[in-house]
């Protein structure tokens, strides 16, 4: 049985994603789409969320979160739910998004931005969870 991480992430496998420190090499970003490209850390998650206002909306028929910073800019991020195993979660109703900071308390998790339609914040998760991931450029 195949498991989350080599359904969404197939040049990363499951024992680098446990096993090794969030570094560029296994960054699922950097994996997918080259070097330019990686996960924000846990910081930078918080700094979206304390420097924007943030709303719960549908855009195009995709429920999700859209946060607008004070000059204008904004970002949907979609409520696309977690997979874990071969099933899917709560698409539609959350959104779990990966950071590339590790998890201080043990090896096996990571922290993650969630959001609902309730709120949004910062929690840490088991590794191998099947979380959605939003790139960030790293050169401009």
């Amino acid at each position: 049985m195949s498991n989350a991480i080599s359904i969404l992430f197939p040049k990363i496998s499951l024992f680098a994603w446990i096993c090794n420190s969030a570094v560029a090499e296994y960054d699922a970003a950097t994996a997918n789409w080259g070097s330019d490209w990686r996960m924000p850390t846990r910081e930078e998650w918080q700094e979206l969320y304390q420097n924007t206002t943030h709303t719960w909306t549908t855009q195009n028929g995709v429920n999700g979160r859209l946060f607008t910073a004070s000059n204008g800019n904004s970002l949907f991020l979609p409520a696309a739910g977690c997979r874990y195993n071969s099933s899917l979660y709560y698409a539609g109703s959350d959104g779990d998004y990966w950071s590339s900071s590790l998890y201080s308390g043990g090896p096996y998790n990571a922290w993650g931005f969630y959001f609902n339609s309730s709120g949004s914040g910062m929690r840490y998760y088991y590794r191998y969870y099947g979380q959605s991931v939003r790139p960030v450029c790293s050169s401009r």
